[in-house]
């Protein structure tokens, strides 16, 4: 078959006049339409206005091409690409690359979602680093109702100052490369022809990473999180396959001439490491497909694949047993505010409120307590209050804002809620049913405004982003 690659709203980088954005979104898309409209929306919502979002739908069979057509009709700034043949999510990337003509290309997944300000708060980072390439902290969330908390991918490291990431750190995070899911701001002129192996559909990240690093790039990794990463059993990192372990193996094989004696021997423990994934998941395989004499002749001789299949089997009946348990409760009604901060007597909101108080310098809190915020809220059934500015902040930590208020505490709050709106946040009156049935307002975060936003004779400032006056040339 020979492939068909079709735009949407778009044309070839050399065919668009005018300048060049700021920030080029890549977002790869194969049948996400399930969230992948919050994932659009939450990059819309940027204080970074100044961004294009290249989507790449990698022959997707469902309602994914509709949606983002329906987006591109209100917002000029998104750019559909479409193949007619799965290539994989490194082809799909590779092609919005080429596209790219912004300053700096963002990778985002497309069941993903970022706080409004992660495009301002990463670029300003960079420009003080001096950094080719900046990377934040994930905050992992789960999808629906879940009894188990969100967490960061670092873990509770309390670590306040950033990292530069060497091919060592790349190295010594086990199989699965930890640092691999990281997603990266990059400069462009910096990354130059350098693009994924589209040879590998799992691990394409950490081995773009490593090439990167060991072509003389610099990447750094600051303790904060701006990133929500999603975890749902359709993820494509959720199992690997022993198809996808050989062809890691065989890329960071590729690498090894590259590497220093220090790295390779981390290489070597590394690639131990996936021969023993690969060999635990052929087993798996075996098992469902009844091949029992196969899966024993994979365990004599490899305790640790025994172990490994004692352990799937435990977290499954776990997992059994909290299906058929009640599901959680919604957690109470939440407030987010600084502390001391109350609701407004004419907000006519009464009930129970469960309050984090959320510290007037948001940079006091680490990734993993605003983590807590998101485990806190991740209940679709949950309300969330934002109180202040901080609260609006806090409100990017939010998962499922399926309702969401927001209160008014200081006179700059109508330009805060007026910036928020303008980034494509749907605006319902307080009396809207938030039950609505409506694709396009249910893919948008939900607010109601209490009070209303002040008169529409009052234009709100400006709001000048600090990552315009911070950008210069650089030579990589």
């Amino acid at each position: 078959m020979v492939e068909r690659h079709q735009t949407v709203g778009a044309q070839p980088a050399h065919h668009i006049a005018g300048r060049d954005p700021l920030v080029s979104v890549i977002m790869a898309n194969f049948n996400g339409a399930a969230h992948l409209a919050s994932a659009v929306h939450s990059v819309l919502a940027q204080s970074v206005e100044d961004i294009e979002l290249l989507v790449v739908d990698d022959a997707s069979t469902d309602a994914s091409v509709q949606l983002v057509t329906e987006i591109i009709a209100g917002d000029q700034r998104v750019k559909l690409f479409r193949s007619d043949v799965n290539t994989g999510p490194a082809a799909a990337r590779n092609r919005a690359m080429d596209m790219a003509r912004g300053t700096w290309i963002a990778i985002v997944d497309s069941d993903d979602l970022l706080h409004p300000e992660r495009f301002e708060r990463l670029i300003g980072a960079a420009h003080t680093l001096g950094a080719d390439v900046i990377a934040d902290d994930l905050i992992r969330f789960h999808d629906g109702p879940s009894d188990e908390e969100s967490s960061t991918l670092l873990g509770d490291t309390r670590q306040m100052e950033p990292v530069r990431i060497t091919p060592a750190m790349m190295l010594g995070t086990g199989a699965g490369g930890l640092l691999g899911y990281l997603k990266p701001m990059l400069r462009r002129e910096c990354i130059g022809a350098l693009r994924y192996r589209e040879d590998i559909r799992i691990g394409e990240d950490h081995e773009f990473y490593m090439r990167f690093l060991l072509g003389g790039g610099n990447m750094y990794l600051i303790p904060q999180s701006y990133y929500l990463y999603r975890q749902h059993p359709a993820s494509i990192s959720h199992r690997l396959k022993p198809a996808d372990l050989t062809a890691m193996i065989k890329a960071q094989d590729d690498l090894v001439p590259l590497m220093s004696e220090a790295e390779r021997a981390l290489a070597s423990r590394r690639r131990l490491a996936m021969e023993r994934s690969k060999r635990f998941e052929a087993c798996v395989a075996d098992i469902r497909a009844r091949r029992i004499l196969s899966a024993l002749g994979r365990t004599l001789g490899h305790p640790g694949t025994a172990f490994a299949l004692a352990r799937l089997a435990s977290r499954r009946v776990a997992r059994r047993l909290r299906r058929k348990s009640p599901q959680p409760l919604a957690t109470p009604d939440i407030l987010l505010a600084p502390p001391n901060e109350k609701l407004p007597e004419h907000s006519g909101f009464s009930g129970m409120l469960r309050h984090i108080a959320i510290p007037h310098s948001t940079d006091a809190w680490t990734a993993t307590d605003w983590a807590k915020v998101t485990a806190a809220t991740q209940h679709p059934a949950t309300r969330v209050i934002a109180v202040g500015g901080v609260g609006l902040f806090a409100l990017g930590y939010v998962s499922a804002p399926q309702r969401v208020l927001l209160g008014q505490a200081g006179s700059d709050w109508p330009i805060g809620a007026k910036r928020l709106l303008a980034n494509g946040y749907a605006i319902l009156s307080p009396a809207t049913s938030l039950a609505h049935s409506d694709a396009k307002t249910a893919a948008r975060r939900t607010l109601s405004l209490i009070p209303a936003p002040a008169p529409e004779n009052e234009a709100p400032p400006p709001r000048p982003s600090p990552v315009h006056a911070a950008i210069t040339t650089k030579a990589c």
